[in-house]
């Protein structure tokens, strides 16, 4: 069942969370498909005598490992599965691994990351002999003999000895692992010869069940007749629909990219191949389209948490829908704050592309509110910095909404609990009592630029429960801002506002006593009607 948190987390946009990942000079964990070994560590101590030197050596003349030499050699045999592994390891990267009872050898080079840590012990640890055994005195019993040639001087503790060890057992099945072959992507064709739902009339909200990511559902708002829309890929991202067409991102399995599709209304879909990105773990992507579907503006932000602070490198791009005059707007720039590059939407000509750089903060930066706001020309130029939420406000992103021109901007003022109605040369058209404060959401604007926006009062019945509005309050204020904001509904039912339909329809959430959520549209007469169980997502024209 469909709960209350669906809407508050539905503005998260499909994100995932990222996560740090080794530095490149530390030592590499066991894989977790990787069993562990509980045995006793054994330092085997040589009995030769070292030879004696007739004469020291010179500082020119210290012998060093050739690039050939084995540095690690390392075997498993017996056990239940009767082992025969032979791995060894040269000091240039290259390995050898064998099973002489099968007749099995592979060789290769380690790759950057496990060379690094392979560097690094080498340098710094001494020789030393390892040998283990996980059921001694019996049949079954598994012997693991490890010998390292080290030319450091600084002796390797159990500890150390441990992550070598596991590092080398995680290795052998990363190179012995069957190689998996990835089932070709099936070529796009038209996803239905009649378009996308003729029968539906125009503008027509479309839904998406959450469950069912693939599968999209067009509503007539006026009769609630549905027209269900089975994509050909999954979407990774948002969902934007765009004069008659959709787009969204996909990933491709075969080579590891991401990039936008685009569904026409006629059915056809193409992929727009310039927007191709990597997906790399710490690297969000994101785009939108302008409202005529002529623009696409799409961005990356590369994570480096390897560094103290963290470093983020933005890219944003800009070029019309069919690839032609692109523009680069944000190239590798880097940042320590912790700010990713996140384009809001074009403006309502396509003649300006807006963004903002987000402070990575969960839960708030991707609210649909901005902490800062730039404009580019789309044609190409310099960004300008329309607004910037000042320390002195305390009100990290304070930017609520702004007019589909771009020339009326929304400020939430936390000190006297109002929104700010100003312009962007910052004159103060009016200022907007909040009905309630625990829940502010995001102010969203119509076609003519009526605007309107949610408050709440959130109550939350225990720990385990999910807090709910007690009461919601939707409030809308017409242009030209100077008249008093009138509050259309107020109760426990009102949810998230997902935009507008029209000039005189709003598109919001609805909570039922049990959690339950759905869609529902409200005249600016205050008259609610529920169209849909599922979630709103935007409006297709």
């Amino acid at each position: 069942m469909k709960r209350l948190n669906c809407w508050l987390c539905f503005l998260m946009l499909f994100l995932a969370a990222c996560s740090s990942a080794p530095r490149s000079g530390d030592v590499q964990p066991l894989p977790e498909d990787v069993p562990t070994q509980t045995a006793t560590l054994q330092t085997q101590e040589s009995n030769t005598a070292p030879a004696e030197s007739e004469a020291p050596a010179a500082d020119s003349e210290i012998t060093q490992t050739s690039a050939d030499t084995t540095v690690l050699s390392y075997s498993q045999t017996g056990g239940v599965g009767g082992f025969c592994n032979e791995l060894t390891i040269a000091s240039d990267g290259a390995y050898t691994l064998s099973r002489p009872c099968d007749q099995f050898e592979t060789s290769g080079m380690l790759e950057d990351n496990d060379f690094n840590s392979f560097q690094s012990w080498v340098a710094h640890l001494p020789d030393f002999e390892l040998m283990l055994e996980d059921n001694p005195g019996n049949t079954d019993n598994l012997i693991s003999h490890l010998t390292f040639n080290g030319s450091g001087d600084s002796e390797a503790d159990d500890a150390q000895k441990q992550v070598i060890f596991d590092w080398v057992n995680g290795l052998m099945v990363r190179i012995d692992s069957p190689t998996i072959e990835v089932p070709p992507t099936p070529e796009l064709s038209v996803l239905d010869p009649a378009g996308l739902c003729p029968d539906i009339t125009r503008p027509a909200l479309l839904t998406i069940n959450f469950e069912s990511p693939d599968l999209l559902t067009l509503v007539d708002p006026d009769n609630q007749a549905t027209c269900e829309m089975q994509l050909s890929r999954l979407p990774v991202g948002r969902i934007a629909p765009a004069s008659g067409s959709i787009f969204y991102p996909i990933f491709n399995p075969e080579t590891e990219m991401v990039s936008i599709l685009r569904l026409s209304n006629d059915g056809e879909q193409t992929l727009l191949p310039f927007t191709e990105l990597p997906a790399q773990e710490q690297s969000p992507t994101d785009f939108v389209v302008s409202t005529d579907g002529s623009k696409i503006a799409w961005s990356q932000t590369i994570i480096d948490n390897e560094v103290d602070p963290p470093l983020y490198t933005n890219s944003l791009w800009l070029a019309n829908s069919d690839g032609s005059n692109p523009v680069t707007i944000l190239e590798q720039v880097q940042n320590e704050e912790t700010r990713f590059v996140a384009p809001i939407r074009f403006s309502a000509d396509g003649s300006h592309l807006f963004y903002a750089l987000q402070p990575d903060v969960p839960g708030l930066a991707l609210s649909g509110r901005f902490d800062n706001l730039y404009r580019v020309p789309t044609a190409g130029g310099q960004p300008e910095l329309v607004y910037t939420c000042s320390a002195e406000e305390q009100n990290g992103f304070c930017i609520s909404g702004f007019a589909l021109d771009g020339t009326i901007l929304t400020v939430i003022q936390p000190a006297d609990n109002s929104i700010r109605v100003l312009d962007t040369n910052g004159t103060d058209i009016n200022t907007i009592p909040l009905p309630a404060t625990d829940y502010v959401e995001r102010v969203s604007f119509s076609p003519n630029g009526n605007l309107a926006f949610v408050t709440a009062t959130l109550t939350q019945p225990s720990e385990d429960e999910t807090p709910r509005p007690s009461p919601g309050y939707l409030t809308v204020l017409s242009l030209p801002y100077t008249d008093q904001a009138q509050t259309l509904l107020s109760d426990n039912s009102v949810g998230t506002l997902w935009g507008w339909l029209d000039d005189s329809r709003l598109i919001y959430g609805v909570i039922d006593e049990e959690g339950n959520t759905s869609t529902a549209l409200l005249t600016l007469e205050g008259q609610s009607v529920v169209i849909s169980p599922d979630v709103a997502i935007g409006v297709l024209r």
